[in-house]
Parts: C-alpha cells; sequence; structure tokens
C-alpha cells in the first residue's frame, strides 16, 4: 500500500490470512473479527495506532521496534458495555509507550471518545492539577473578582 489514505484510517473486517504492507502514515488501524493478520509497517513514522476487536493472531511490525503478536488469549481484560451499560465488543489498542508496542484495553468515556485508563488517568490528573491552580488563582488575596457573579456584587 503506497497510495495516500484520505482519512489516514483504515479499516479490516472479517479477514483470514492477510498481510499489510504501509509504507504510507495511517493514524488508525482498525482489525475487527479477522484472524492470521499481519500488519507490517515500513517506518514507525507510518505507525499511529491499531484498534482490535475480537480479532486473533495479529501480528505487529513496526521498524525499529520489536514486534508485537496480539493473541486474543493474552489480552487484558476490556469493558463489555460502554459508559451508559449498552454491551459493546470489548476493543484494545496498540500503541507505542515507552518506546514499545503495548497492548490496552480501551475505555470509552461520556461521549464515547476511545482513550485507555493510563491515559485517562494522565489526563484526570492534569485536570485536577489546572483546577487547583486556578481555585488558588481566585482565593488568592490580590483577586478583585472573588463578588462577580452573586448576589451583592459588582454589576
Amino acid at each position: 500500500m503506497s497510495e495516500k489514505i484520505i482519512t489516514s484510517t483504515m479499516e479490516i473486517i472479517g479477514c483470514k490470512g492477510l498481510t499489510i504492507i504501509a509504507n504510507i502514515p495511517i493514524h488508525t488501524l482498525s482489525v475487527d473479527l479477522s484472524v492470521d493478520v499481519e500488519l507490517n509497517f515500513s517506518a514507525d513514522t507510518n505507525f499511529q495506532s491499531v484498534i482490535l476487536s475480537l480479532s486473533d493472531r495479529v501480528m505487529i511490525n513496526v521498524p525499529p521496534l520489536e514486534s508485537l503478536v496480539v493473541n486474543a488469549g493474552n489480552l487484558p481484560s476490556a469493558p463489555t458495555h460502554d459508559h451508559g451499560g449498552r454491551p459493546t465488543a470489548p476493543q484494545h489498542i496498540v500503541q507505542v509507550v515507552d518506546g514499545k508496542l503495548h497492548c490496552e484495553s480501551v475505555v470509552r468515556e461520556g461521549s464515547g471518545y476511545a482513550t485507555t485508563a493510563r491515559q485517562k488517568a494522565m489526563h484526570d490528573a492534569k485536570v485536577e492539577r489546572d483546577l487547583a491552580i486556578l481555585r488558588n488563582a481566585l482565593q488568592s488575596p490580590g483577586n478583585t473578582n472573588q463578588n462577580e457573579g452573586s448576589e451583592g456584587g459588582n454589576n
């Protein structure tokens, strides 16, 4: 595959014994309901992530990183219901973490945006730090806007 992908997203559904050679950047490659798939990225700059759902024996090669084989039996546990309690197929994502290909379960929060528990924890911690900075700024003695918008405040 050497032609540009307009959306930078590619889906593989219901395939067996498929080999892909990606010579172009693919932001997200989804592999659903597939078995014995080999994904060969010609360079690490062509790889962003692979999303897996109900697939088995998927080999991912991204030079110069060590290859990763994802088998259905060795996947981390994944949610089987979305945030609204509706049943959903478990999903996993393979990304580069600390210089290695790493597989994690996908967590969908709020609007259904896909993330991982690790990424969500990092985001939540950043939001808490930012809110603490904002609270401290609003409570500082030099803040003249503390009463704005409340009864008896400046209108």
